[in-house]
């Protein structure tokens, strides 16, 4: 628990200050880069065939995805986070019958991981970009954290056994609750110091959305886990796993972000 801790506490602060940093040309988009081929690679890595040349291929497309500008990409996300969301719900259903992560499903699932990350760049270049990024990534954080207190102290039910044994509907509706809470005080803050002005109703059916989707895309992760047979990514992260391990909720919840942006106008006026 101790080494989680500092290993989380040390990946936030990187975090943070890479979205500090981010509007310096390519910081942002180095950033993601880097984010989008070791998730890729953690991929390849537990696929259960001797990697054969389609992995690698994947591999290649995933950095060409990456690299190469798609415009108007947050109209593309629309599309491809519903998508998302079906396909590996259907892996959780499905589970039982997926015994082999083969190289089909992990090229698809690579794909996937590597458009979600893309949202990152796209995001930033929105209006107030940073603060909408911020508040994504920070309400990853509180969801993962309230979540894991909730659910020792209060924990009686679990959510989904098969997929996550550890996680239940108490810590998941504490994470939803402390999100909305967090942001909340935040929104208060920045517009007690005129920093920025607020759509308090959109703040909060965002903030609720997108800690649901957030543990929504750990689930997700976590059946391509099971499906692999394997406990974590990696172990790049002490304590954590693998970059999988630790940013899978983050790539849904800052797909979700953009999606909700490009729809609604986002939260921020």
């Amino acid at each position: 628990m101790i080494k989680r801790t500092i290993t989380g506490a040390i990946v936030s602060m990187l975090v943070y200050a890479w979205l500090f940093f981010s509007h310096i040309p390519l910081v942002i988009h180095i950033g993601t880069v880097v984010l989008g081929v070791l998730a890729v690679f953690e991929i390849v890595r537990i696929c259960k065939t001797n990697k054969p040349k389609v992995c690698y291929a994947a591999m290649t497309l995933s950095v060409l995805l990456l690299i190469l500008p798609i415009p108007q990409y947050e109209y593309v996300m629309m599309l491809i986070l519903p998508v998302a969301l079906i396909m590996f719900g259907i892996m959780m259903v499905k589970k039982e019958q997926l015994r082999d992560f083969n190289a089909t499903l992990a090229t698809i699932v690579s794909i996937v991981v590597v458009l979600l990350f893309k949202s990152i760049p796209t995001l930033r270049e929105w209006d107030n970009g940073f603060y909408y990024l911020t508040f994504a990534v920070t309400a990853c954080f509180v969801t993962d954290v309230a979540a894991l207190l909730f659910g020792k102290a209060f924990g009686s039910h679990k959510l989904c056994p098969k997929i996550s044994p550890k996680k239940t509907v108490e810590g998941a509706v504490g994470g939803v609750i402390c999100t909305v809470l967090v942001a909340s005080i935040a929104a208060v803050l920045l517009d007690k110091y005129e920093i920025l002005r607020f759509d308090t109703t959109s703040l909060i059916i965002w903030s609720i959305l997108v800690s649901v989707v957030g543990q929504f895309g750990d689930l997700c992760m976590s059946v391509v886990k099971r499906i692999a047979g394997v406990k974590d990514f990696g172990n790049l992260l002490p304590g954590h796993g693998g970059i999988l391990d630790r940013f899978d909720s983050h790539m849904f919840a800052v797909s979700f972000t953009l999606v909700f942006c490009a729809l609604g106008g986002g939260f921020i006026y």
